[in-house]
């Protein structure tokens, strides 16, 4: 039921907000302390150009609010200036209004599903509460769906490290293919083996826009990776790890992005230095 803000957004409201452009700095410096906000800039980003927390930003997406977003029950209408229409010419979405009921944990959302108080929910639903949901279908009078979506845990190289030999290295597109060809994602941990497919990145093989380009980049090809490695002149030292062109071993460091426990498959990063090193990478 959500919708991307757009990138043009009503620039007769919006530019009150901004510093630069409104007639009155002094009233917008209240509403900024009012709000509880740092700054004019915070102001603008989480207040003024979401649709879900100010309501009279005109929008064009297919919803619009009737309250905000922190209220207990914030509900959203159809915006009957959304341009989209079905096949047979009705104007979508075709559900008048939608409720959202603010809740303080899992806890009590789980019981509200298993009670039957929802009508339909995706976003904040759990793997690892299946069984909850499944035992408690006949209970709550709901249906349990599994569906297929488009997600992915990534690794992202720094191409732009103000470490030269790092730098040089990340920025050859046979090291990043390598790299790539260098991870046995079969032997990621066994609750990420059971949750997703490895496959190129890209959109579901079901969709018209799917792309076939990179396909088979995400497999494991140890003998693939010696070779390239090997034509671009990185040779493995007394220990079997690969040294710099300077004949120096470099290391790389890895982080990855907080995420809530169980909501999603953790960031593969303890299994992927194995993987690397099988390669002679470090």
């Amino acid at each position: 039921m959500h919708h991307r803000a757009p990138a043009c957004r009503a620039q007769p409201l919006l530019k009150e907000f901004h510093e630069d452009t409104t007639s009155d700095k002094a009233e917008l410096e209240k509403a900024v302390t009012d709000g509880g906000f740092a700054d004019w800039q915070t102001y603008y980003m989480q207040f003024a150009r979401q649709w879900t927390a100010n309501p009279e930003r005109p929008t064009l997406g297919p919803w619009r609010a009737l309250g905000t977003l922190s209220a207990e029950l914030f509900q959203i209408e159809r915006n009957p200036y959304f341009f989209a229409v079905d096949g047979d010419g009705q104007q979508l979405p075709y559900i008048d209004t939608v409720s959202h009921r603010l809740f303080e944990n899992d806890e009590v959302k789980n019981l509200w599903v298993t009670n039957g108080e929802i009508d339909m929910q995706y976003r904040h639903m759990q793997i690892a509460d299946l069984p909850l949901y499944k035992a408690s279908e006949e209970q709550g009078g709901y249906k349990t769906i599994l569906g297929v979506s488009a997600s992915h845990v990534a690794m992202q190289l720094n191409l732009s490290t103000k470490n030269e030999l790092l730098n040089e290295f990340f920025n050859q597109r046979d090291v990043r293919i390598a790299i790539s060809h260098a991870i046995n994602r079969d032997r990621s941990p066994a609750g990420l083996q059971r949750l997703v497919q490895p496959r190129q990145y890209s959109p579901l093989p079901m969709s018209r826009n799917t792309m076939t380009s990179g396909k088979g980049l995400h497999r494991v090809r140890p003998g693939h990776v010696e070779k390239l490695l090997d034509d671009l002149g990185y040779v493995k030292g007394a220990d079997g790890i690969r040294l710099h062109k300077d004949a120096r071993r470099r290391s790389a460091s890895s982080s990855r992005a907080p995420t809530r426990p169980a909501r999603r498959p953790r960031t593969p990063r303890c299994w992927l230095p194995r993987t690397w090193r099988r390669s002679a990478l470090r």
